[in-house]
Formats: C-alpha cells, structure tokens, sequence
C-alpha cells in the first residue's frame, strides 16, 4: 500500500513538471520566428503610442514616446523591476535593449544573446507601437 502510494505521488510530480514544461514553451516557436523591421518614423506625429506583442507566454505591452520625428524613450508597462528577478532581466536584457532601440532609432536592432525570445517580443512590440502611430515598415537599414 505505502508503495502505490509512492507510485502516484511520483505519476503527480511527472505529470506537473510536463505540465510546467509545456507552460514554459508556449509561444517559444512563434516568437523565436518573428522578423523585425525597420519602421520609418517620417509619418509619425510626437506623442506617446502603445504597442503590443502576446503569443503564449510571451505578453508585452510598451508605450514609445516619438519626439521631433525621434524615438525618445522606450517604457515597458506593468513590469516590477524592484524585485531580484525584474532587476536582472531589466539589467541584462530590457535596459540594454532599450537603449540600442532609441540610439539606433528603430526597434531592428542586434538580438540580445541568451534572451532571443524576450528580446524579440520586446522589439515586436516596440515595432508595432510605431506601425500603429503610422510608421511604415522600411526594408532601407
């Protein structure tokens, strides 16, 4: 009896590690596929313009702020950077990516080694906030 009872709480602890596996890789596939453009910011007015990417796991909501015809700063919205956890992925991923993003003036910048997926979702975003402000998709880069 003490065996069986082994055996399901092993079959329980299989079950949710497969269970969180699958959780971890939705959305991997889809966003490691993502192509980024070059958005010409020519058609798009100064302001503050929202843009998002979600597919899975990968949930992202940004405002870009374009000022004189420039990106001038990139917030990433309802991210928690006080805790451990945020403040290395803000340090090592999201800050350094931000900032290649206003330098370069675009969201197709260098993917960030090591955190591909989360790279491109943010710059996806990014993209899709300047596209939604009337940027044109540009193939010139």
């Amino acid at each position: 009896m003490r065996r069986m009872w082994w055996l399901y709480v092993l079959g329980f602890l299989v079950l949710a590690l497969g269970v969180g596996f699958l959780f971890a890789i939705r959305g991997l596939k889809e966003t490691l596929g993502l192509k980024i453009n070059h958005v010409d910011l020519s058609g798009v007015s100064d302001g503050t313009y929202q843009g998002e990417y979600e597919a899975g796991r990968f949930k992202l909501t940004v405002q870009v702020t374009v000022k004189n015809g420039s990106i001038a700063k990139v917030d990433i919205m309802d991210f928690d950077k006080s805790g451990d956890v945020g403040k290395k992925i803000w340090e090592s991923v999201y800050g350094p990516t931000i900032d290649r993003i206003v330098e370069s003036q675009s969201p197709n910048v260098d993917i960030m080694s090591g955190a591909t997926a989360t790279t491109k979702a943010l710059l996806k975003a990014v993209e899709n906030a300047l596209v939604e402000a009337g940027g044109e998709i540009s193939s010139s880069r």
